[in-house]
């Protein structure tokens, strides 16, 4: 039998600690996620990043994910876009609050079929919902597919997306 590799350790007590995170997470009583949530969007509305964009990709709050409405509340001014999953990948639709959203392939709200189509490209911020990070800030499964689904753009202008979590308790 041979000895697991220094990543094969990392990589499982990663997913240890995320699973951990999870369940943390899910935990919280509503008034309180609430109240985390209302805090980071009210931090995040006072950032520069935020003041100054433009086009926000975003994302629709599941499993006690960081609810972004008092965000979008505030950002009437913005233009939303939002994921569809379209097979495999990830086509963004614009939205603005108000609007309906659709179950999706994986009963994820979503807009529209007709919404109209945002490319990636156009963003000035990406809203990307995370669960931990490790001591650089680097997300330990920054949610996969939003990365994919925009990772041309941000090699192209150097574009970092601004990972949001909730403090939880240890």
């Amino acid at each position: 039998m041979s000895n697991p590799q220094p990543e094969d350790k990392c990589r499982d007590e990663k997913q240890s600690q995320r699973q951990r995170l999870l369940g943390l997470r899910r935990s919280l009583p509503p008034a309180t996620w609430q109240t985390h949530s209302q805090a980071l969007c009210h931090h995040l509305a006072a950032t520069v990043r935020y003041q100054q964009a433009k086009t926000v990709l975003a994302f629709v709050s599941v499993n006690q994910e960081p609810d972004l409405s008092h965000l979008w509340l505030e950002g009437q001014d913005k233009r939303w876009a939002l994921p569809r999953c379209v097979g495999k990948a990830l086509d963004w639709r614009a939205w603005q609050p108000g609007q309906a959203l659709v179950p999706g392939a994986f009963g994820i709200p979503e807009p529209a079929p007709m919404a109209a189509p945002i490319e990636p490209g156009e963003a000035d911020l990406i809203l990307v919902p995370a669960v931990g990070c490790d001591r650089r800030a680097i997300d330990w499964a920054m949610a996969v597919v939003f990365m994919i689904a925009c990772s041309a753009v941000m090699i192209a202008r150097r574009f970092q997306p601004l990972a949001l979590f909730l403090t939880l308790p240890s």
